[in-house]
């Protein structure tokens, strides 16, 4: 195995082809890894500078390095070649935070009076369902991490993300090694709210320094109109503002309308994809990089028109290996 300097961990790096929330096929490459993060610097949340722009070097063996979360200011050009790499930036993103500094109550001001009364309100419907009562579990220790895998593992099967989209939390035997070992050191949570005896929602985080970041997440959508999701993340907040233990709670990559409610705060990045000059590489990228502008413009139209949904259940009816089994059969010779 080759081995890497700090702060690259080798691991296996997917590129995701989707077509608006249907993921038509993932490529797999051998790579390497420098996670930015989030870090608290000067009273100020900035992504993390692990790792820079500097063009790393690919050892024998590996196809692509990818730095997360690199701040995005000045980085427009989705292409550009480095000797033996080139460099492919896909998409800007914010990533959204909550401060978690202050009080709970000074936290909920940041809602609008609608907002909170409706948040409450939520919360007060879950226990009424629930029999009065409500039920939520932590999970840090390692010895309770199978408990806890197995319970996220029962929300997961029946959730969108799992069962179109293939991202709900692994089931392989060593993610669950690589959370009792993070359990060791005491640097991964986990997080189960139940309505009565059943799971109904979940959260898996991992916990760096200061910050905890929020990983996989899930509910029953049969219990949708009880809001599971949003009450067990009302309940962790309380009680992380309560602990003091961490500075901020990370979000961690991509948007939604969850994390803009919950955040009180957002920076703006981007992922780096240095891919070693290949036919096969850059056919690739061309090829998602062409999707990634044909979702995004589409989905604006779809959803102006009002049929986003009907055309999302459309496409999932129809295949999901288009011409890029063909390009993934592509020799890989150098540029």
């Amino acid at each position: 195995m080759t081995r890497l300097n700090s702060p690259w961990q080798q691991r296996d790096i997917h590129l995701e082809f989707l077509l608006g929330e249907l993921r038509l096929k993932r490529v797999t490459f051998r790579g390497m890894v420098a996670n930015n993060g989030l870090a608290l610097e000067s009273g100020h949340l900035r992504p993390r500078r692990v790792a820079d722009s500097v063009v790393p070097e690919l050892p024998p063996g590996i196809d692509v390095a990818l730095v997360h979360s690199y701040p995005s200011a000045n980085l427009g050009t989705r292409y550009e070649a480095f000797g033996h790499v080139f460099r492919y930036v896909p998409h800007h993103y914010n990533r959204y935070y909550v401060d978690l500094g202050g009080t709970f109550d000074d936290y909920m001001k940041k809602f609008r009076v609608k907002s909170r009364y409706t948040l409450r309100k939520k919360l007060r419907r879950f226990k009424a369902a629930s029999g009065g009562t409500l039920r939520w579990e932590e999970y840090r220790l390692p010895g309770e991490m199978t408990a806890f895998h197995s319970l996220a593992r029962m929300i997961s099967a029946t959730t969108h993300q799992e069962r179109r989209l293939q991202a709900g939390i692994p089931g392989r035997q060593s993610f669950l090694d690589e959370m009792r070992r993070l359990a060791g050191g005491d640097s991964v949570r986990g997080y189960v709210l139940f309505l009565g005896e059943e799971p109904a929602s979940y959260m898996h985080c991992t916990a760096e320094d200061d910050g905890l970041l929020s990983g996989y997440v899930g509910y029953n959508p049969k219990y949708r109109a009880l809001s599971p999701g949003v009450v067990l993340q009302y309940l962790l907040l309380e009680r992380l503002f309560s602990e003091k233990r961490f500075r901020f709670l990370d979000f961690g990559w991509g948007d939604s309308q969850h994390k803009r409610l919950f955040a009180t705060g957002c920076v703006a990045c981007t992922d780096l994809y240095y891919f070693r000059k290949t036919r096969r590489n850059f056919t690739i990228v061309k090829l998602h990089s062409f999707l990634e502008s044909l979702s995004s413009g589409a989905a604006v139209i779809l959803q102006a028109l009002g049929v986003k949904s009907q055309m999302r259940d459309l496409l999932a009816r129809l295949t999901r290996e288009p011409l890029i089994l063909l390009v993934t059969l592509l020799p890989a010779e150098p540029l």
